[in-house]
């Protein structure tokens, strides 16, 4: 059975960038360049009762490659406040080992390290800065929005995959079709359609656990799912979703399905 290759999605579900939700001046969300705006990180059929998203660009000098959180930020959409994040900058032939560090809007965060023993990202409170990375010399090599946005409860999570997302659209296949509906807060289906193939919809229950958990440089929580296998041609076995609800990873038990924006 295929299943969705998302880039250079593996284990690690790499990808890159950021987003935020207004507030404040001091906690809105900003962009790499500093502005302030929408962003296309997640699809929302109506802008007038949600938060607004920012550019998930950022800018990564010639023989610069970022890891861990920083290669998620576009993915993930946000770092949760409270939780520390190790990452990594490799440079080619950088001076030293030192790193020159500006965050934009101080007190947001904290990032620090070295390009030789990686970084920390520390999330101080819900807001908005862009982090620039500058070697030792002053020459930038790697500049970024980073927002931070408080985690939802599991409770909270509950009503808000039911409540206020449409659907849960797969990303990154130019073959295969998946949108996942969250219809309860114990059940919900899967339209699936594989290799031409149309499954429909298929039904599934799920139970959430309420521990906040970390998995692939993402807080969330795990959804232990349960299909009908008598009758499914595809059976999820789990799902992991992002602590702000915006992502869900799905699974079976030979791998993952795909990666899942939420629709609003």
């Amino acid at each position: 059975m295929k299943k969705i290759i998302f880039g250079s999605l593996m284990l690690s579900l790499a990808l890159a960038g950021c987003a935020g939700q207004v507030g404040g001046t001091s906690s809105q969300p900003i962009d790499s360049t500093g502005s302030l705006g929408d962003s296309t990180g997640q699809v929302s059929s109506s802008s007038s009762s949600q938060p607004a998203f920012v550019s998930t660009s950022e800018y990564n000098g010639e023989g610069v490659s970022v890891s861990g959180v920083l290669s998620d930020l576009s993915f993930i959409g946000y770092v949760i406040q409270g939780q520390s994040y190790r990452c990594g900058i490799k440079v080619d032939n950088a001076p030293s080992a030192a790193a020159e560090i500006d965050l934009s809007v101080p007190g947001i965060v904290t990032f620090e390290g070295d390009f030789t023993n990686g970084f920390t990202l520390s999330c101080l409170k819900v807001g908005g800065t862009i982090l620039t990375v500058r070697d030792s010399t002053g020459f930038m090599l790697y500049r970024v929005a980073v927002n931070v946005k408080a985690a939802l409860s599991a409770s909270e999570l509950a009503d808000y995959i039911v409540d206020d997302v449409r659907y849960y659209d797969a990303l990154g296949s130019a073959y295969d079709s998946y949108q996942l509906t969250f219809v309860s807060a114990t059940a919900g289906y899967i339209k699936a359609i594989e290799s031409g193939n149309d499954y429909g919809s298929l039904s599934f229950t799920y139970d959430i656990d309420e521990q906040l958990q970390l998995s692939h440089d993402m807080y969330g929580y795990e959804l232990a799912i349960v299909m009908d296998d008598s009758r499914s041609p595809l059976l999820l076995t789990s799902a992991f979703v992002y602590a702000t609800g915006g992502i869900v990873n799905v699974y079976t038990k030979s791998g993952i399905v795909g990666i899942f924006a939420g629709v609003l």
